[in-house]
């Protein structure tokens, strides 16, 4: 081979080897991408759904918009890496219900969805927990939660908040996973387990602790040093460093670590039911969100929510079985309301929990009687007429539900309701005068109409549907 030879072979050479490096490289590139963590964080909270509300010195705090910075934070901090795919539930002041932030963890085949919280209890109480899944179905869940969730405490113990530990909470409503093992309580992290992803609720400090408010919650800054602690605490947990990607990020399918949590409002009926040594948050049940919920539109609650929170309180009565041939149990009875709320596009919610107040829990013990089939005192209010008797569970319900869109929508007539007029009342509301839970109350209504003069009577029945949402 003589040199010119010798040359024109070195250089195609060189171009072959320049080609290989390049494809190279761009399959590493393909494979970081692919092999990125995928994580879902999840501020609690928001829209209608304000949370947990303090105000100090004139100054409001609220937990929706603080767990929104703290969220912020733990992506900007975890993006740096180039290790984690980062998928926000929430990125500015609206509500996504459980089911939408546990389908989308599955969906985007998340290892990881963290939701973010602030807690509230009495005013002594300080410091950080996390919610981990219980040790049933799967219980390497168990096991990867308690590990994320010392990694995260640990984090933000540096900072000077006290380590609460890591707690479960089992089903109070007697809720099963598929093998017969009693559930988790909180229903994200139930819905999560059933997709095989971990679900943790991080509860950052106490908005009810005026220390802990001064030293990580009064300023945007202290908010994204939580933030910033949750996102190392991850980072340890998948072998990350702060600005590579560790070799040994990816995990075994089988084995995978996802965390989905869901917005938290325990029920305070009893004031003594959650104590903070348990650390579990107690929030205060009045309605201070500005945020007004509206009574026409798609259901926020399913069936399986509004199950489980009534069975959470109360027993169903032995009566329907035994005298309406259509419900022979909750699940009856429920699905009935769903039917009928989803005819006249009444958020089921709404109607549901309106029904708990009115009838305390299907007890009664007022001037209307069980066997009246009277589901929201229709014709009873202050005691003043007969009240509503009619034939059956359905026309009960649909005659609140038809009542509740007479105050709710401008526009209802006689003539446009999905079924024929259940109870005359109908007739006599000025249409679209009570268009948000809030305004059924008439002394909170802005046009001095509603559906009671019970003072807060919309407020206390838009408790009881945070909490229904909760389920």
């Amino acid at each position: 081979m003589n040199h010119s030879q010798e040359r024109k072979f070195f250089v195609v050479l060189c171009i072959l080897l320049s080609v290989v490096v390049i494809i190279c490289n761009l399959n590493i590139k393909a494979n970081a991408s692919n092999s990125k963590i995928s994580i879902v964080l999840d501020p609690g909270h928001g829209g209608y759904q304000p949370g947990a509300v303090k105000t100090y010195n004139n100054i409001k705090y609220s937990e929706s918009y603080m767990t929104l910075v703290i969220a912020n934070a733990a992506k900007e901090e975890l993006e740096k890496t180039g290790a984690f795919e980062v998928h926000m539930t929430r990125t500015k002041d609206t509500y996504l219900s459980i089911p939408s932030r546990t389908s989308l963890a599955k969906d985007v085949k998340a290892q990881a969805l963290i939701s973010f919280h602030i807690n509230s209890a009495g005013s002594s109480a300080t410091g950080s927990e996390v919610e981990i899944p219980n040790k049933n179905y799967r219980p390497q869940l168990n096991t990867e939660g308690i590990a994320l969730g010392k990694s995260i405490l640990s984090e933000l113990n540096k900072l000077g908040l006290k380590n609460r530990g890591t707690f479960t909470r089992n089903s109070e409503s007697n809720n099963r996973y598929p093998d017969g093992s009693l559930s988790d309580y909180y229903g994200i992290i139930r819905q999560s387990k059933e997709y095989n992803i971990l679900g943790i609720i991080i509860e950052h400090a106490f908005i009810s602790n005026k220390s802990d408010v001064n030293n990580y919650l009064s300023s945007d800054e202290k908010l994204k040093a939580l933030g910033v602690a949750d996102a190392k605490a991850i980072m340890k947990h998948y072998n990350v460093n702060s600005t590579s990607i560790s070799q040994n990020q990816q995990l075994n399918q089988d084995n995978k670590a996802s965390n989905v949590v869901q917005d938290i409002e325990l029920d305070s009926d009893d004031p003594n039911a959650y104590s903070v040594i348990l650390g579990h948050e107690m929030r205060n049940n009045s309605n201070i969100n500005n945020a007004m919920y509206p009574i026409v539109g798609t259901s926020q609650a399913n069936k399986e929510q509004l199950i489980s929170y009534y069975k959470s309180k109360a027993v169903f009565p032995d009566f329907y079985s035994a005298h309406d041939t259509e419900v022979k149990s909750l699940d009856d009875f429920v699905r009935i309301y769903c039917q009928e709320a989803e005819a006249e596009n009444i958020r089921v919610e709404v109607a549901f929990a309106q029904m708990i107040h009115e009838t305390n829990w299907l007890k009664y013990g007022g001037r209307v009687k069980i066997d009246q089939y009277n589901f929201a005192g229709l014709g009873a209010t202050d005691g003043t007429k007969d009240s509503g008797s009619f034939a059956s569970v359905r026309l009960g319900i649909r005659a609140q539900i038809q009542h509740l869109k007479a105050y709710a929508d401008k526009n209802a007539k006689e003539n446009n309701l999905a079924n024929p007029l259940i109870d005359n009342r109908f007739k006599y509301v000025k249409k679209g005068s009570a268009e948000y839970v809030e305004w059924l109350g008439q002394k909170e209504n802005p046009n001095g109409l509603g559906w009671a003069t019970q003072t807060g009577y919309g407020n206390i029945i838009r408790s009881t549907i945070n909490k229904i949402l909760q389920m």
